[in-house]
């Protein structure tokens, strides 16, 4: 008794216990007021800012109403609308396609020049040197010199394939095939995938058949049209591994310095033509491939590792 006595003259006992107990739901109080006071400017933040959107949606809608009014609606502009925004995506997802962002230098063929395989050659053979100045004297015709002509004649298509650039095209230069040939030209377009053979004849009548060609007084007939062909149908199975859907690699003969070109008429499948001016002409076709599906296809054939299983 004393001792309750004492804590309540203290203001320890019940009473002190009531304080605590109203000090701490007014803290409760308190608290419960703020944070409802925050969820209410939360949810109107939210609100105003989805009435912001749901304004700026509607004057939009509102917009393309006021413009296409008094058009036909035959339902081409829905059309265009919904495949211009199909493009956009489809720009969006390559520009960020790991492919391209993680491709090391080294394995990178765009920088390619025309030719690379004869430079190297030239390089580890050279023209000059007392044995190839017997050979010439003698009336032989070595090695070096054919690789020096026919060099001149890639680097004269692949200038003009460069000049293709600006209509959306894409050219690729010495595309390797193991285990020891290559594609001298590789271009990726509007007008689909080529595959450009080039070879230099100089002031020489061609023939070209339906599997060789003839250049001249040479008796052997040589198989171009065939290593032509077969090259396409690689460069098709590689495209289309790697890109995931189907590439149609199409064959092209180009002659560089040929006095004159005749083509069997049954030589359906290969594209000739007859010097380095008609290469302007493959600039014009179009209507094979959509600008996404030509970056992703150049893209990909620009992997060398790409090439390797070919």
């Amino acid at each position: 008794m004393d001792e309750w006595r004492n804590r309540a003259a203290d203001g320890t006992g019940s009473g002190g216990s009531e304080e605590d107990r109203e000090s701490r739901e007014g803290r409760e109080s308190r608290e419960r007021r703020e944070r409802q006071e925050r969820r209410e400017r939360r949810t109107g933040r939210e609100s105003r800012a989805s009435r912001e959107n749901r304004e700026s949606r509607e004057n939009r809608e509102s917009r393309v109403s006021r413009e296409d009014r008094g058009r036909p609606d035959d339902g081409r502009l829905s059309r265009s609308r919904e495949v211009t925004d199909w493009e956009a995506k489809q720009e969006t997802h390559y520009a960020t396609d790991p492919d391209r962002l993680f491709l090391p230098p080294d394995d990178d063929l765009a920088p390619n020049r025309p030719g690379e395989t004869l430079r190297a050659r030239l390089a580890e053979h050279p023209r000059a040197g007392l044995p190839l100045l017997l050979a010439r004297l003698l009336g032989r015709h070595p090695p070096q010199d054919a690789w020096r002509g026919g060099l001149a004649g890639i680097q004269a298509v692949g200038a003009e394939l460069d000049r293709l650039s600006p209509g959306g095209w894409y050219v690729l230069h010495s595309v390797p095939l193991p285990p020891d040939t290559g594609i001298d030209h590789l271009l990726i377009g509007p007008g689909g995938v080529l595959c450009v053979s080039t070879h230099y004849v100089r002031k020489a009548y061609v023939w070209v058949g339906e599997e060789v060609v003839r250049a001249g007084r040479d008796r052997q007939p040589q198989p171009y049209v065939r290593w032509c062909r077969h090259n396409a149908r690689r460069a098709s199975y590689v495209l289309t591994r790697g890109c995931g859907f189907r590439v149609q690699a199409r064959p092209v003969l180009a002659f560089v310095g040929a006095a004159r070109v005749e083509t069997d008429p049954a030589l359906r499948d290969v594209q000739v033509i007859p010097d380095e001016r008609g290469i302007a002409a493959l600039g014009t076709l179009g209507g094979v491939l959509a600008p996404a599906r030509i970056e992703r296809i150049h893209t990909i054939a620009r992997n060398r590792r790409t090439w390797l299983p070919a």
